[in-house]
């Protein structure tokens, strides 16, 4: 912008004047305009920090329930133990049981050995071998019956037993995983989040320094060698903004949203 000349020489004063006038107004309608996107920074910074408020306590229930969960399966895992424990000692059991039976049935037989040679021995030798030899085979045959039961009892119930114990640790196992993932998910979230705030702000308090910068300079160029005319300046009514001497704020740890969990 040329200014007129005074005709003494010189600027003119008045056209000094409304030049500044000028840019000052430019100057206050950009400030307010920068006002407005702080403020609208200001209130979104707010909105996002409720929802990060909203996302720590879901992330905190949802660590919680992790524990839980972690304190079922070693629950459940010193149930299976104990389970474990419980059926080597029945299995034991059943197999003194089958040494018991197996002792038996070799008496039987032996008693068996007694009786036939018993039979050659004694009167009525026909009679009483028959009579005899039914007997024995009534015995061996109830002793060998009595004793496969036993032995097929207890191997299908050490299978049936390690079949479930497999398929709950695994089902246990499986939903820890999903919880832990959800958990890192929401972490990552909520740190993307906080740092597309931080770096807004930061371009507004960027913008507001050049432009305050610019007035500084531009008003320092109309000197003319005369002494300007100088208006008192008047500082505005209104509160500071909530959004002016913002400064990003940085998180201690910036990588607890990041890092998986360690449960």
């Amino acid at each position: 912008m040329e200014f007129k000349t005074a005709a003494f020489g010189g600027f003119d004063k008045q056209s000094v004047l409304t030049y500044i006038d000028e840019l000052i107004s430019k100057s206050q309608e950009r400030e307010a305009e920068l006002q407005r996107q702080a403020d609208e920074a200001s209130s979104s910074r707010d909105l996002m920090s409720s929802q990060l408020a909203e996302l720590q306590v879901k992330v905190t229930s949802l660590e919680e329930q992790l524990s839980k969960k972690d304190e079922a399966v070693n629950e459940r895992e010193e149930a299976l133990q104990k389970r474990e424990e419980q059926l080597s000692a029945s299995q034991a059991g059943k197999d003194a049981r089958i040494a018991e039976l197996e002792s038996q049935l070799a008496q039987a037989c032996e008693r068996v050995n007694q009786l036939q040679g018993a039979l050659h021995q004694g009167e009525e030798k026909s009679r009483r071998y028959d009579e005899v030899t039914a007997q024995v085979g009534a015995v061996m045959l109830e002793a060998q019956k009595q004793a496969d039961d036993i032995v097929s009892r207890a191997r299908s119930q050490a299978e049936q037993i390690a079949k479930e114990s497999i398929d709950n640790i695994y089902d246990i196992n499986k939903r820890v995983d999903e919880f832990k993932n959800d958990i890192y998910r929401l972490r990552s979230f909520a740190a993307e989040t906080l740092q597309g705030l931080d770096d807004k702000m930061s371009a507004i308090d960027l913008a507001i320094k050049e432009a305050e910068g610019h007035l500084y300079i531009s008003a320092g160029n109309t000197d003319s060698g005369e002494p300007a005319y100088e208006e008192p300046y008047q500082a505005p009514s209104q509160q500071a903004p909530a959004g002016a001497g913002y400064e990003p704020r940085r998180m201690e740890n910036p990588d607890f949203f990041t890092q998986p969990y360690q449960g």
